[in-house]
């Protein structure tokens, strides 16, 4: 599923204006978050890829983002392992799920 909007309407009680802040904010942290990780990645700096990872995981778990959340997983614990080769691809699926997040958010009306 590509989001939950009832996961982060629960958390807030139902307040939809409150989500629409939360799913705002979300945005603007995920478009930082995959520029820092692709600065990362052409640094060579795994380490800094991992915590972008793990941030984005949280966050999109709280959110109802699963599928954000999922990859953002496969990105962090490919890290821990040292199974590098295939980061590249991860970061451009999360690229691609990222944007249909967003554009899923808009049809919504919640960003």
């Amino acid at each position: 599923m590509l989001l939950d909007v009832t996961v982060l309407l629960q958390s807030c009680g139902g307040d939809e204006d409150f989500a629409r802040e939360l799913f705002g904010e979300y945005h603007q942290r995920v478009t930082e978050l995959l520029v820092s990780m692709h600065e990362a990645f052409a640094a060579q700096n795994v380490e800094e890829i991992r915590k972008a990872a793990h941030e984005l995981k949280g966050s999109s778990l709280t959110l109802g983002a699963s599928e954000m959340a999922q990859i953002s997983r496969t990105i962090e614990d490919g890290c821990k392992a040292g199974q590098t080769a295939a980061l590249g691809e991860w970061l451009q699926t999360l690229d691609q799920q990222s944007a249909l997040l967003f554009e899923h958010l808009k049809s919504i009306g919640y960003l």
